[in-house]
Formats: C-alpha cells, structure tokens, sequence
C-alpha cells in the first residue's frame, strides 16, 4: 500500500499512502517533497504555509511551534539520508541510521497532521461562533416582536378591549334593572 523510495546508498522508507492525505494538502505536499528530496522546497513551503494569508488571526500562532519542529525535522532526514560515508558503516550502523529516518518521518507526518488538526478547529470554533451570533440575532428578533406585540395590546388593542367590555356590561346591567324594574 505505501510508496516505496529505493535509493542505492542511502536510507529510504515508505510512506503510506493514508498517511499522505489528500493531495490537496500540505502533509501530502511536503512528504512528497521530502520523499522526492527536495528538502529546500519542502521547507519553504512549510514556511510559506505559516506566513500565509488565513482568515483565522490566530492561525499562525498556534501553528508556529509545529511548523518550526517540521523544518527541523526535513533537515534531519537530509542529513541523515545524505550522510557521507553511508556504505562504509557497519550493517548495524546503517539500519540504526535507516530507523531514525523513519522516525522522522513518521515525526513529521505526525505534526503535519497537527497542522491540520489545528486548522479544523479553527474552523469549527468559526462554525461555533457563527451559529451562536445567529442564534442570539433569532432570539433578539423574537423578544423585540414580543415586547412589541405587548405594547400594542396593553396601549392600543386593551384600551378598546375595556372599552368594549365596559360597553357590555352597562348594557347588561341597563336590561338587568329594566327587567327588575
């Protein structure tokens, strides 16, 4: 399932394609950089991805720290896949170094996941935050109409309301002293 990079002297891993994610995201983006070797591409677009324009202001701040440690991260697995003298290590040696590249990697996909992890939240507190002003706006609607519809009734509808019932009972009380007497 995952992508295997064979390189002749130097350490390789395998990414798996689930943890790549979309290929419109910045974890797919810069694993596949990395897996390619272009370390520099990588690491300008993790630093491109942090001063971009967002419509979160809080965005690039809550991602800096994961940003700065995935910097750090792709130049380690450069250093370490392009380490001088690979061949010349003992067998040992060489899967020791193989395994901290995979730990990198698996490092790195870690907090790029991180990254997104943040953004979804974000998003959702945006969500959050837009359904409660909407909800106070139906709310403010609804008491406004209420108070209004009171007013009317005890100035406009329950004067004539008294009027009318005032009206009946004189009535009542004329045909109530006709019939006595």
């Amino acid at each position: 399932m995952g992508v295997p990079v064979v390189l002749t002297d130097k350490p390789s891993f395998i990414v798996d394609s689930r943890d790549l994610g979309r290929s419109d995201s910045l974890r797919h983006k810069v694993v596949t950089l990395v897996r390619e070797e272009a370390y520099d591409a990588a690491v300008r677009m993790l630093q491109e991805h942090l001063t971009a324009q967002t419509p979160f202001p809080k965005y690039p701040e809550r991602i800096r720290r994961f940003v700065e440690h995935s910097v750090d991260l792709v130049r380690a697995i450069e250093i370490k896949r392009n380490f001088p003298g690979i061949n010349r290590l003992t067998a040992a040696r060489q899967q020791d170094l193989k395994l901290k590249v995979k730990q990198h990697v698996d490092e790195l996909i870690y907090c790029l996941k991180k990254i997104e992890a943040v953004e979804i939240s974000l998003r959702i507190e945006d969500v959050r935050s837009t359904v409660i002003v909407m909800h106070s706006i139906v709310l403010s609607a609804f008491a406004i109409a209420v108070c209004a519809f009171v007013m009317e009734l005890s100035q406009g509808l329950m004067m004539t309301g008294v009027v009318v019932v005032d009206d009946l009972f004189q009535d009542l009380a004329s045909r109530v002293f006709a019939l006595i007497g």
